[in-house]
């Protein structure tokens, strides 16, 4: 009988070995994702703005969410699995993602990557209040000091003049567009890491796709019926498939399959390096100047997101 349970208090602490093992590589990998999509989201501000100088901007995210899609085909038979619930989540999230989407480009006509990346990053400090506002998680005095460090980094880019700061000129639209991004992004990200522990983040992320991609024909329907694509040449072609595939596709998935693993600090740390990736795709791709007002007003910015990020006592939300 000894024996017995030794063999099977040996077998069981084998098995949690094995288990625990498999658990690290998972996080591992999901860290390899999260770092991934931070800098393929990076990239989609320059091949964006180069798209939308000649495409009309919802033919850009329908065709672009369309081809990301088609990334998905290998399984495509997940589609048979969907259910009132997995539905649900992907509008709510796929059509957060739309509008977020919609106000960033509409933003990007008037200011420079660098500038768009970094407002849209004021959605990591604004996670939190979307927790608290839709969960009741607590907002810390550490919150509050990232939000005053981040008004004044977005105030050096937005009232910058080019030879200092000047409050009394007028904000560009495309500040409050992509302030209101900001806003929108925050509370897909909530939703995400509440949905994606619940169902196949595959088939979420082929939906949220499908959403987008919908919302852009409605729009394309209703504002811009002219079709472009015959016109576009073969260089803005491999731009958009690239968009698509390398920075839509594999980010959706990314994202989706991370946060399962990931809490929500780390992964909006390491989704605070975004701008960061954009402003060099922004100066090696588009040749954006990086002013002294994008490091200085952005290196603010980064910092609140680092404060707000980080918890002050183990276990305990924002």
């Amino acid at each position: 009988m000894s024996a017995r349970w030794l063999n099977l208090i040996e077998n069981t602490v084998q098995s949690q070995a094995l288990s625990h093992e498999l658990k690290e590589k998972q996080i591992r990998i999901a860290y390899f994702f999260l770092f991934s999509t931070s800098i393929l989201w990076g990239a989609t501000f320059i091949l964006t703005k180069l798209l939308i100088a000649q495409i009309p901007i919802f033919w850009v995210t329908f065709i672009r969410h369309l081809i990301a899609l088609l990334g998905f085909t290998p399984f495509f038979s997940k589609f048979r699995n969907i259910d009132k619930k997995i539905l649900g989540m992907a509008l709510l999230t796929g059509g957060a993602n739309f509008f977020a989407l919609t106000l960033q480009t509409f933003g990007l006509r008037t200011i420079s990557t660098g500038k768009s990346a970094f407002l849209t990053g004021l959605y990591v400090i604004l996670i939190p209040f979307i927790g608290f506002i839709l969960y009741r998680q607590r907002i810390t005095k550490r919150l509050w000091l990232s939000v005053i460090v981040a008004f004044g980094g977005m105030s050096i880019l937005i009232f910058n003049s080019g030879e200092g700061l000047d409050f009394t000129s007028s904000i560009e639209i495309g500040d409050i567009l992509t302030i209101g991004c900001a806003v929108l992004f925050a509370l897909q990200i909530a939703l995400t890491e509440k949905f994606a522990p619940q169902v196949d983040v595959v088939l979420l992320s082929m939906l949220q796709l499908a959403v987008v991609s919908m919302l852009a024909l409605l729009f394309i329907i209703g504002l811009e019926p002219q079709n472009p694509l015959g016109t576009v040449s073969s260089y803005l072609w491999s731009v958009w498939i690239i968009l698509a595939l390398l920075s839509t596709t594999l980010p959706f998935l990314f994202q989706n399959w991370g946060q399962r693993y990931v809490p929500a600090t780390p992964t909006a740390l390491i989704f605070a390096l975004e701008p960061v990736f954009a402003t060099i795709f922004g100066y090696l791709i588009g040749n954006e100047p990086i002013t002294w007002a994008l490091i200085l007003g952005g290196g603010l910015i980064f910092l609140a997101i680092v404060i707000a990020v980080q918890r002050s006592k183990p276990n305990t939300g924002y």
